[in-house]
C-alpha cells in the first residue's frame, strides 16, 4: 500500500509538470497569435504584394488558435486528472491507515488469545485435581451406600432374630 501511495505522488507530480510545460505551450499560441496579427497587418500595408503573406500568416493565426484550444482542453485533463490523483491519494492513505489499525487489532487479538491459551493451560492441572477429587467423593459415597446396605440387611436380620427370640421367651 506504501508503494501504491508513493506511486500516485510520482503521477501526481508528473501531472503538475505536464501542466507547466502547458502553460507554456499556451504562451507560445498567444506569441504566434500576436505575430500573426502583426503579420497580418504587415501584409495588409504591402497591399497586393503582400496577399500570399496574408494567407501564411491567417494560416499561422488558425494554427495558433487550434494550439491554444488543444492546449486548453489538455489544461483541464490534467487538471481533472490532478484532482483524481489527489483523491486517490487520500484513498490509498486512508486505506494504508485502515490497514494498518486492522493489523494492530489482529496482534492485540494474538496477545489476548494468547493469555487466554496460558491461562487455560494453568488451570488444567487445577481441573484435573478437582475431577480426581469428585471421583474420590463418587467413591466415599458408593462406599456408604454399600456400608448403608449392609447396616439395613444387619437390621434387618436383628429384628428377625429378635423377633425369634421374643417368640420362643412368649412361649416358653
Amino acid at each position: 500500500m506504501r508503494e501504491l501511495v508513493t506511486s500516485i505522488e510520482n503521477i501526481s507530480n508528473i501531472s503538475k509538470q505536464i501542466e507547466t510545460i502547458i502553460d507554456q505551450i499556451n504562451g507560445i499560441s498567444g506569441q504566434t497569435n500576436l505575430l500573426a496579427l502583426n503579420a497580418s497587418i504587415e501584409a495588409a500595408r504591402a497591399g497586393d504584394a503582400g496577399r500570399g503573406f496574408a494567407v501564411v500568416a491567417t494560416e499561422v493565426g488558425e494554427l495558433a488558435s487550434r494550439s491554444s484550444q488543444a492546449a486548453r482542453e489538455t489544461n483541464d485533463l490534467i487538471t481533472r486528472t490532478i484532482t483524481a490523483v489527489s483523491e486517490g491519494m487520500k484513498l490509498a492513505e486512508n486505506t494504508v491507515s485502515t490497514f494498518e489499525e486492522v493489523v494492530n487489532a489482529i496482534d492485540n487479538i494474538d496477545k489476548e488469545a494468547d493469555g487466554v491459551s496460558e491461562l487455560v493451560r494453568a488451570n488444567v492441572p487445577i481441573l484435573s485435581e478437582a475431577v480426581r477429587k469428585i471421583d474420590d467423593i463418587e467413591n466415599v459415597m458408593d462406599a456408604n451406600v454399600a456400608i448403608s446396605q449392609n447396616s439395613k440387611s444387619l437390621s434387618q436380620n436383628m429384628a428377625n432374630v429378635t423377633e425369634q427370640l421374643k417368640k420362643m421367651v412368649d412361649n416358653g
